[in-house]
C-alpha cells in the first residue's frame, strides 16, 4: 500500500511491515491409505517458510506421486506462492494367487474370486474336490483342510499335495456275490 508524502527536512520515521501468511492444505487419496505429515506442522506459514511433506503408505498401498506430478517422497516446498494444496496419490497393491495340485488332473480346484490377481486385503477362498484315484493330504504350507480362506498380503502359491490311492481287488471264497465276476 504505497503512501505518498513530501519531505521538507530530515526526519526520522519507522516503517512497519507485515509478513504475508499462507495456509497449506494436505490431502491423501484415497482417504485412509496412509499417513501424510508435514514438518513443521502449523496452521499458517510465513512467506518463505520451508516445509517437508512426507507420506507413509498403509501396508496395502504404494505412494505414486503428488497431484502436481512430483514423485519424490518426502518432498520440500517453499511457502512463497500463496495458500496452496498438495495431494498425495497412492495406489493399492495387487498380489498373485497360484493354486494347483502336485499331480495333474488329480482334483477340481475352486477359487473365489476366480482371478489370478487380487488386491491387497482381499479374501481368497479355495476349495478342493478329489478326483479318483487321488486323495487330498495337505497344502504346501501344511494346512490340511480342503477349503480355506486367506487374506492377500503377499504373492501366494498354494499346491495341494495329493496321494494316489491303489485299489487291489481280491477274490474271496466262497463267492458270496454270485452275479459279480472277479
Amino acid at each position: 500500500n504505497p503512501i505518498g508524502f513530501r519531505i521538507k527536512d530530515n526526519i526520522n520515521g519507522t516503517a512497519y511491515f507485515r509478513i504475508k501468511k499462507f495456509t497449506l492444505t494436505t490431502l491423501i487419496d484415497p482417504i485412509g491409505s496412509g499417513v501424510l505429515t508435514r514438518s513443521p506442522d502449523k496452521q499458517e506459514y510465513d512467506c518463505g517458510d520451508v516445509v517437508t511433506l512426507s507420506v507413509a503408505p498403509d501396508k496395502c498401498y504404494n505412494f505414486v506421486k503428488w497431484d502436481d506430478g512430483v514423485t519424490s517422497n518426502p518432498r520440500t516446498i517453499t511457502m512463497d506462492k500463496g495458500s496452496v494444496t498438495y495431494k498425495a496419490m497412492l495406489i493399492k497393491k495387487n498380489y498373485t494367487a497360484q493354486v494347483s495340485t502336485d499331480y495333474s488332473n488329480s482334483a477340481i480346484i475352486t477359487k473365489l474370486p476366480n482371478r489370478d490377481t487380487l488386491a491387497c486385503g482381499d479374501t481368497l477362498k479355495i476349495s478342493l474336490t478329489d478326483k479318483c484315484p487321488y486323495s487330498f493330504i495337505k497344502w504346501n504350507d501344511n494346512i490340511n483342510t480342503r477349503s480355506r480362506s486367506v487374506i492377500m498380503d503377499t504373492n501366494k502359491v498354494f499346491v495341494a499335495k495329493m496321494a494316489k490311492v491303489n485299489f487291489d481287488v481280491v477274490k474271496s471264497e466262497p463267492n458270496i456275490f454270485p452275479n459279480i465276476v472277479v
